[in-house]
């Protein structure tokens, strides 16, 4: 089960009168109803270490416009890789701009985005063996067309992955 979280990019903000704890609660109560995989899907500059403190099993972030995100909150994504956790890597735009990428490309910017947490301390295996491929957000309302392009993208980036990161990885 994924749960859709526009809501966290403004975490932290003025407009925003949570605390930290309550939103951690508040998912945790969520995840509590769920059985199987749950995951939780955001697609701005969020803080992760609240959704990483949560029982999450998945986190997919717009990885195209905010994989460095991530990157603020190495130490609580490597506890989370560590416990299992998975990462679906919203390489693909998920608009028409994906119609002028390539899945080298988008395979090179994720590989600098494990580069650098890997430089940061996060364990390079897991990041590696722990990840999907997806787009980087709903594609519901794009054109029929556009969106098959984006699925057939996708697919070679994943497939990029899998060739550079040797086939003692899972597939990401």
């Amino acid at each position: 089960m994924m749960v859709e979280e526009p809501y966290m990019a403004s975490y932290g903000s003025m407009h925003v009168g949570v605390e930290r704890e309550q939103v951690a609660e508040l998912l945790g109560q969520v995840f509590d109803g769920v059985q199987g995989l749950k995951g939780v899907h955001c697609c701005g500059n969020t803080d992760w270490s609240v959704i990483l403190s949560t029982p999450v099993d998945i986190i997919s972030l717009d990885a195209y416009d905010y994989g460095q995100s991530l990157t603020a909150h190495a130490e609580s994504l490597d506890a989370f890789l560590h416990r299992g956790g998975i990462i679906a890597w919203g390489i693909t735009p998920a608009s028409a701009a994906a119609l002028s990428e390539t899945a080298s490309g988008l395979a090179s910017r994720i590989e600098s985005i494990l580069a650098r947490l890997s430089e940061l301390g996060v364990d390079s295996d897991l990041l590696a063996g722990s990840g999907l491929v997806s787009p980087s957000c709903g594609l519901g309302a794009l054109a029929p067309r556009v969106a098959e392009s984006i699925y057939d993208l996708t697919a070679k980036v994943s497939a990029e992955m899998v060739k550079r990161l040797g086939t003692s990885a899972s597939t990401p």
